[in-house]
């Protein structure tokens, strides 16, 4: 899924597909899915304040999301640098929205390949 999200007064385009998990493991050597979750988890547990979110990991994702769409994008530094302090924050909302598309995408392919094993 690719989708062109505003973060701050800049478009950017993100993708969420396949070599977003392979980007964000060969660069921060982590876990995409475990790191993922558990910032749900966090946004659960204050019921969506986004103040409760591990800024750090999502800040990773949404600029391996940004690398995904466009390989030409700077290191991480240097891409968030063009932007305002709050500006990644402000964003987050729509950039689950496209990650959480994708896992429903996910979850709906996992059902039809357990019916076809069954």
């Amino acid at each position: 899924m690719e989708k062109t999200i505003l973060i701050g007064d800049k478009e950017v385009k993100m993708k969420s597909t396949g070599s977003l998990i392979w980007i964000y493991r060969t660069n921060f050597k982590s876990d995409f899915l475990k790191d993922l979750i558990s910032m749900q988890k966090d946004l659960e547990k204050g019921n969506n304040d986004i103040s409760n979110v591990n800024m750090e990991v999502f800040e990773k994702i949404a600029w391996c999301m940004a690398k995904s769409a466009d390989p030409s994008i700077p290191e991480i530094e240097k891409w968030l640098d063009q932007f305002g302090m709050f500006d990644i924050m402000l964003a987050l909302p729509e950039i689950m929205t496209l990650i959480s598309d994708n896992m429903e995408q996910l979850n709906n392919s996992k059902k039809k390949l357990e019916a076809i094993q069954k």
